[in-house]
């Protein structure tokens, strides 16, 4: 959503139907796309990192629930 409203908002036009850095040469206002893409990764890595759990809280809720123990016996 940020990578499209800064493209939106510099007037970048990309005429092929797909997007990422491949489709350069057919876009205008190249600079500006490139900042819009960078602008979403940013924006995205952010937000997952300050979303997610930290890695202590999920290892201590996975021995939590992996409690249960299966015995199994081949004769």
């Amino acid at each position: 959503m940020v990578g499209n409203v800064v493209a939106f908002m510099f007037n970048v036009l990309n005429h092929a139907p797909w997007g990422g850095l491949i489709v350069l040469p057919v876009v205008e206002g190249r600079m500006y796309y490139i900042i819009a893409v960078v602008a979403g990764a940013v924006t995205t890595a952010l937000m997952v990192n300050a979303l997610k759990k930290p890695i202590s809280e999920r290892v201590e809720e996975k021995q939590e629930t992996s409690n249960d123990e299966l015995d199994l016996t081949f004769e």
